[in-house]
């Protein structure tokens, strides 16, 4: 007496407290197949799995279908059905399963590499033909645009995270913005899809020559979040790093002619001619003093940085008349509320600050003077 033989149905439905999202990604992990394929089998109708299960296989199969999401039942096959079926698999197994190892299969193993966000890898991947033969083709990634770096992370792309970090880093600190800095920036999203592309095919390649390996190889896939913090807390350092050589570099070059304007230098002077020297604590004194003292830095910084031989450029000449106009208009004001004046002598530029008295021209003004480099 032959043993008797089941097969699972799929009734076609989501379970009533499940989304249904997440159900066809659920039977696209479970089938390892792509979710667009799954929405085929929740469209209302009953659509039966093509192999016959033993009752304790087709109950185990059924479960965690429901499990995933869907409704399932399983019934008997009559007799005659399965020998029918049994022949019709044997006279079809020779031609149908060699098509579906070369193509599909490959397809499904890029899917199980990538395994979050299939749908779209899917459609991206399909552009760049076999995985054994990629064909290049520009396409657009909008994460990799906005911040490659981590994304690269988060699909485990370490040697393309680190090329886009040491790239960039150099071409910040020796290259200024133009053409160059553009072409890096836009270079990461055109290519993106297809550098992921590669490394899933490589991994697959992989799976391909040494099928012992295939979780091994797959594993390398998918994403990892920790990746990503772990960036987050490179990129602050390197934030830091790069901070902190950009100015030792600018005071080597530049920290002799600016000294006389740093806090402390002792070049402010009162209305009346004297030193400013002395100066309390948080008093409104000292503030004023502090704020002469970096709007004099930023000020000169400007004038030095205009080219080697200090000559005020017409590139330059805008940004200092925007500073002076901003001043003027009393946009910035001193530690008693009041605007600071600017004004222009023969070889020197000098901030004033009106002082306690808020009247110009008085022994207890503020001056800060700026020589003309």
């Amino acid at each position: 007496m032959s043993r008797s033989k089941y097969r699972v149905i799929i009734n076609g439905n989501v379970m009533p407290e499940c989304d249904r999202r997440e159900v066809v990604q659920g039977l696209a992990n479970l089938f390892n197949s792509r979710a667009s394929a799954m929405e085929n089998l929740l469209t209302g109708n009953s659509v039966p799995l093509k192999k016959q299960y033993d009752k304790d296989q087709a109950e185990i199969i059924c479960n965690n279908i429901r499990k995933a999401g869907a409704q399932c039942s399983i019934e008997e096959i009559p007799e005659t059905e399965i020998a029918t079926e049994s022949t019709a698999d044997e006279s079809s197994a020779s031609d149908e399963e060699p098509r579906q190892s070369s193509k599909e299969k490959l397809q499904v193993l890029l899917m199980r590499f990538v395994k979050s966000n299939t749908d779209y890898y899917q459609q991206q991947f399909s552009k760049f033909g076999n995985p054994l033969k990629p064909a290049f083709k520009i396409t657009w990634h909008w994460p990799a645009f906005f911040y490659f770096f981590f994304w690269a992370l988060y699909r485990k792309m370490w040697l393309w995270a680190v090329i886009h970090a040491i790239g960039g880093t150099g071409l910040m600190l020796w290259v200024s913005p133009g053409f160059v800095y553009l072409v890096w920036v836009f270079i990461w999203p055109l290519l993106a899809n297809y550098l992921y592309f590669r490394v899933a095919a490589t991994a697959v390649n992989q799976v391909m020559e040494y099928p012992q390996a295939e979780q091994h190889y797959l594993d390398k896939g998918g994403v990892s979040k920790r990746a990503v913090w772990g960036g987050i807390l490179i990129a602050l350092v390197s934030t830091m790093l790069v901070s902190n050589y950009v100015t030792t570099r600018f005071l080597a070059e530049y920290g002799e002619q600016i000294q006389d304007v740093l806090p402390g230098s002792g070049t402010q002077i009162r209305g009346n001619g004297s030193m400013l020297k002395d100066v309390a604590e948080k008093s409104r004194l000292a503030r004023t003093s502090l704020i002469l003292s970096v709007l004099a830095t930023s000020f000169k910084i400007l004038l030095l940085t205009d080219n080697a031989q200090h000559t005020q450029s017409t590139q330059t000449q805008p940004v200092i008349s925007i500073f002076i106009d901003r001043l003027n208009t009393g946009e910035i004001n001193d530690g008693w509320g009041n605007e600071i004046r600017i004004e222009q002598q023969v070889d020197r530029y000098v901030l004033i600050s009106a002082g306690p008295d808020r009247i110009f021209k008085t022994d207890d003004d503020v001056l800060q003077p700026i020589i003309i480099p």
